[in-house]
């Protein structure tokens, strides 16, 4: 093999032992003799052939953990169960492969990470299909290459065995966390995964360089082949092989691993084992070692241009970049010739370092326990940059501060970069490594940083403007000398946070001191002291020591070079402070480097908008004169987003169990501040058992018992009804409802139909017997209640089907926006809920209304005559003047408007009349022989005269020529903006989905009803309060509208008579009317009136 001998002439090739469908690694060794000459054709035929050694999986498949390759065939695939396993493996034989295959634990823990990734990320129920099938002769479950079924998940509850039949499928189920049966005519949707397994497992590296190029001058095993992989998918290859990705420790192995790359024909680029550190331009490496050499380009590396290391082999000096670690790449795998002993390091670590688990990878590991601290004032937050531990018996668990702390987290199994843990209250963390796995465990490396204790400030308004001020001095201001790396970070910390105002201030102020007029520059800086920071650190700020300026193009270019990816603004800056005439590096560069990674940045637009201003910049710019103030540097910490991207990083922080104890005591908080409002109107009314002075003239003192009397009745049942739906949503959130509710409809052809239609008899059935008590007793013992017990129930169960059957539809084209609109889904939802909202405007009366109640026109006569006169007055388009048989119901009264356009309507309650208007509109509705007797002088004692009823016509016309409706509607339209635009921060949040039993996130329609339910509770009361404000405004202008038509005095005795009839007391609590009534108080109406009259 090759190695620094001076005798290079004997050379060993690998050579396939058979010709599989793809190369899995199995290769032995032939050694040749040959001459000097006929080497290098030799070498590349070797690298041709160790190529195919290193071809990770056939075509179309990717590789995964241990070798294994995939390929997913099919996702969401409507199943029939009876074929769905001669379907899968007819599938997979075509691609000489099996369906999945669970033998372990681990193997199950896998792919049910696989089912909730798709489950979350393809929006699709994610039931992998798993390979198992009868066995019809020995009836005993088996898998599909006829292998015995040897493992079941720990919490399965039966045997399969008694389950055994070939017209059944199993999947492992994401919703259940468990494997599913699906039998008989049973339709289901399944994920299609085909796998080929390597024909060898991976070992523990051999003591000696078998197969491997020797560096034996530091003794390293390299292997090198020409198959092109990303990243991770190069390191799951050399952990085939028990070796990791090259690390480079000099300037020696760095020459090794360049020469053997080039005789092997890869002149284009090779990956290195450069370890991501989820820190810009800090590397590690993989295999644990330290950091300790570096090779890289001048201006390498490059912010933003990648966290993975890769070598220009074409170079001689084969120097580095730092690259995307999607890149494709060769790669070179390396490992030590003998093992270490594990050594257990746990002492005090300090902020930024990497932290290895003992015998990180490979070696047999030791338990060891590592302290993460931090200053005081601050939270300990750390990083996984990788875990991969056997999910038997192999933990890494954190806790808050030293011994006996509180667990943060107890993790195991594989865990890929990004996933982050912060103590909740300690600047200490334990982590702590607990290893039974044994070899073959690649262990844990993490690295950990301080958290401004900032998020629960942003919880609160008030300290919006503080917790501001506090971001910008620890990003930008807090050094006591200033360090220009820590000013870099603190841009692009404010840039990931899409802090974009205080992005371009840091940068404005920091490319200020390179300015030859730094003078004017200081003058401009100051400006921000001003506005309430301290200006102490702004003059360490303005005097620290900054390179000097420059108007060469050679400077330009190379400082355009080591900084083009820090601000999407740095295009602008570079030709206004740098003065440079020419910008070839831009041209030649950006396809190369930038075009990549123009995701990185949150405002693409935006920077691609500077850069290509540099196509066509001028010799001379205008001089910008800076627009600073602190609402620029408040904006993106503002109500608008911040907050919400807070909430919900301390939503995914918090867990599940502590998160939905924190919804139900919001939902909890919510009863308790309606009980307390009901309590007060409650008690205002009991200690007025005597008509107050001042309402003589509106309410009698009989009427006023009356009305007292009903009104403490509803209170009373009203606090019984809020502590009952308390408990029932208590008993529903805490015993996984939604969970077992959406188990039970996925076994359905359509979930969602039937999980709404189970949902909506499941609170139809709860609510039932109060809403009988209410309407039995309560209305009933009042006179109000008019229902039959048949009737009721025909009314409710039509309300019940109607309701169901509108919402299905609905809620699943919601859902289907939701899931296909990408993350701007909530406008076209809002457009989607707008549209079906006019839509029901528009049906409603002529065709949704008239199931329940019966509307006749109204018959000729003086009061439709009024009407019609004051319509015409007013320019008013009335179409149609109807009556509604509302009596049939309740003794209430009222009177609206609809319709659109030159299709105006006015609807009349039957209650609202009196006399002989009263009695046509029953002899219309054929009510006449029904009323004529009992009921005909009760009824003769409530409704209004004529002028009273065209004085509350008058007041509705008011709403129509104030454009009320059209408020009310755009109010509507904003708080369902706002509403949906709170739910998209939400909906897919892993935390919350398993707060209510679901793991991986909750289906769509889960989070949507869970979301509006049971966690905008807060919201929902806060817009109301607005909304009854505008209400109650919008009733005293169409008052003061009817009163200009000279209909005050008929309007004050018609609300007299609507108080009588309703059994309004004119005593309220103040804070309750505030509130809940959306119609102000009579009296304070009333009084109003007698003002403008």
């Amino acid at each position: 093999m090759l190695s620094r001998r001076s005798d290079r002439d004997h050379l060993s090739l690998p050579v396939i032992s058979r010709a599989p469908l793809y190369c899995p690694g199995h290769v032995t060794f032939v050694s040749l003799r040959i001459t000097r000459p006929t080497m290098l054709r030799f070498l590349i035929s070797a690298s041709l052939i160790l190529g195919c050694a290193f071809a990770a999986c056939p075509q179309n498949f990717s590789l995964v953990r241990n070798g294994e390759c995939y390929r997913q065939t099919d996702a969401q695939y409507n199943a029939y169960a009876p074929q769905a396993v001669e379907l899968v493996t007819g599938k997979c034989d075509d691609l000489k492969a099996q369906p999945v295959i669970v033998r372990n634990q681990e193997d199950h823990d896998y792919w049910l990470n696989v089912a909730n990734r798709d489950n979350k990320e393809q929006k699709v129920y994610g039931n992998v299909f798993i390979g198992l099938v009868c066995n019809t002769d020995t009836r005993v479950w088996e898998w599909s290459d006829g292998s015995e079924l040897t493992f079941m998940p720990a919490n399965h509850v039966s045997s399969l065995d008694s389950r055994c039949d070939t017209n059944c499928m199993w999947a492992i189920d994401p919703s259940t966390q468990n494997w599913r049966e699906w039998c008989n005519g049973l339709y289901v949707y399944i994920d299609i995964y085909c796998v080929v397994t390597p024909p060898t497992a991976p070992s523990h590296p051999d003591e000696d360089c078998t197969d491997f190029d020797h560096d034996e001058d530091d003794d390293v095993c390299y292997q090198v082949g020409n198959s092109l992989a990303n990243w991770t998918e190069a390191n799951t290859v050399c952990r085939s092989f028990g070796s990791n990705v090259a690390s480079i420790h000099n300037s020696q192995e760095n020459n090794f691993i360049r020469r053997l790359a080039v005789s092997k024909g890869l002149v284009n680029g090779l990956m290195l084992g450069g370890a991501p550190t989820g820190k810009e331009n800090t590397f590690g490496w993989i295999d644990g070692s330290d950091f300790d050499y570096e090779n890289f380009i001048p201006g390498f590396p490059i912010e933003g241009f990648g966290d993975c290391l890769a070598m220009e082999t074409n170079n001689v000096n084969g120097p580095w970049m730092n690259i995307d670690c999607t890149t494709q790449l060769p790669f070179a795998c390396s490992r030590k010739t003998t093992d270490q002993e594990p050594v257990c390091d746990g002492a005090m670590r300090k902020e930024g370092d990497i932290i290895y688990s003992p015998g990180f990878p490979y070696n047999s590991s030791l338990p060891c326990d590592f302290l993460l601290k931090v200053d005081t004032g601050m939270l300990v937050e750390i990083e996984i940059l990788m875990l991969e531990a056997n999910s038997c018996c192999d933990h890494l668990v954190l806790t808050e501060g030293t011994l006996g702390g509180a667990v943060i987290a107890d993790l195991t199994g594989e865990i890929s970069t990004g996933k982050t843990f912060r103590t909740t209250s300690q600047n200490i963390m334990r982590a702590s490594w607990q290893p039974h796995g044994g070899v073959n465990v690649k262990g844990m490396m993490i690295q950990f940083k301080g958290m401004l204790l900032l998020f629960s400030l942003l919880l609160l308004p008030s300290f919006i403007d503080a917790s501001a001020e506090q971001l910008a001095k620890q990003y930008l201001f807090n050094f006591s000398t200033f360090n220009q790396q820590k000013y870099i970070e603190g841009i692009m910390a404010a840039s990931l946070n899409d802090q974009v105002d205080m992005l371009n201030f840091a940068c404005k102020t920091f490319f200020c001191h390179l300015q030859e007029e730094n003078t004017k520059c200081i003058a401009q800086c100051k400006d921000f002291a001003k506005l309430n920071v301290d200006e102490k650190l702004v003059d360490t700020l303005l005097t620290a020591d900054f390179p000097k300026p420059t108007t060469s193009e050679a400077a330009c270019n190379n400082r355009f070079n080591s900084l083009f990816h820090m601000t999407y603004d740095f295009a602008s800056l570079c030709k206004f402070h740098y003065k440079c005439e020419k910008h070839e590096l831009y041209e030649k560069e950006f396809g190369r480097f930038v075009r990549p990674h123009l995701p990185f940045f949150r405002q693409q637009k935006t920077f691609k908008k500077h850069l290509d201003s540099l196509k066509s910049v001028n010799k001379t710019v205008p001089e910008e004169k800076p627009k600073w103030s602190l609402l620029l540097l408040l904006n993106s910490l503002s109500m608008r987003c911040h907050l919400l991207t807070s909430i919900s990083r301390m939503v995914e922080e918090m867990g599940p169990q502590l998160l939905l104890h924190c919804i139900v005591a919001l939902n909890c908080l919510e009863t308790v501040w309606e009980l307390f409002l009901v309590y007060r109107q409650r008690r205002k009314h009991e200690s007025a058992v005597s008509r107050p002075p001042g309402v003589e003239s509106i309410i009698s003192e009989e009427d006023y018992d009356k009305a007292r009397s009903y009104s403490i009745d509803r209170l009373s049942f009203a606090v019984v009804r809020m502590v009952i739906e308390c408990a029932l949503m208590i008993t529903m959130l805490y015993s996984g409802y939604y969970y077992h509710l959406w188990n039970i409809a996925t076994s359905t052809v359509a979930p969602q139909c039937a999980f709404l239609i189970l949902h909506y008899a499941t609170t139809y059935l709860l609510d039932l017997p109060l809403s009988l008590y209410e309407n039995f007793v309560i209305e009933e013992a009042h006179g109000f209640n008019k229902y039959t017990g048949s009737f009721y129930m025909l009314d409710s169960i039509k309300k019940l089907v109607l309701t169901t059957f509108i919402t299905i539809p609905v809620a699943s084209g919601a859902v289907w926006l939701i899931d296909n609109s990408g993350d701007l889904f909530f406008i076209n939802l809002w457009v989607f809920i707008s549209i079906v909202i006019l839509l029901a405007m528009t049906i409603y009366p002529a065709y949704i209304a008239p199931l329940f109640d019966q509307y006749s026109p109204l018959p000729d006569g003086d009061l439709k005559r009024s009407i019609e006169e004051l319509a015409a007055k007013l320019k008013y388009p009335l179409k149609k003047i109807f009556v509604v048989d509302g009596s049939t119901r309740s003794g209430h009264s009222n009177a609206y408007l609809f319709g659109f356009w030159k299709n105006k309507q006015i609807v009349l309650y039957d209650t609202l009349l009196s006399g002989e208007e009263k009695r046509k509109v029953y002899e219309a509705l054929g009510k006449v022989d029904e009323d004529k007797e009992g009921k005909e002088k009760s009824d003769d004692d409530k409704g209004m005269g004529v002028e009273e009823v065209v004085a509350v016509v008058g007041h509705e016309l008011g709403h129509w020529a104030l454009s009320h409706t059209v408020w009310n509607l755009c109010v509507a339209e904003l708080n369902i903006l706002l509403t949906l635009f709170c739910f998209s921060h939400f909906y897919t949040n892993e935390t919350l989905g398993a707060a209510f039993g679901f793991t991986g996130g909750a289906p769509t329609l889960i989070s949507l009803l869970v979301i509006m339910q049971h966690v905008m509770g807060v919201y929902n009361e806060m817009f109301g309060l607005l909304s009854v404000s505008l209400t109650r405004r919008m009733e005293f202008e169409a008052d003061a509208f009817a009163a200009s038509l000279g209909l005050g005095s008929k309007l004050t005795t018609a609300l007299i008579r609507l108080s009588k009839d309703n059994l309004s007391v004119p005593v309220n609590d103040s804070l309750y009317s505030l509130c809940r009534h959306t119609h102000p108080p009579v009296t304070e109406r009333i009084d109003a009136l007698k003002k403008m009259m």
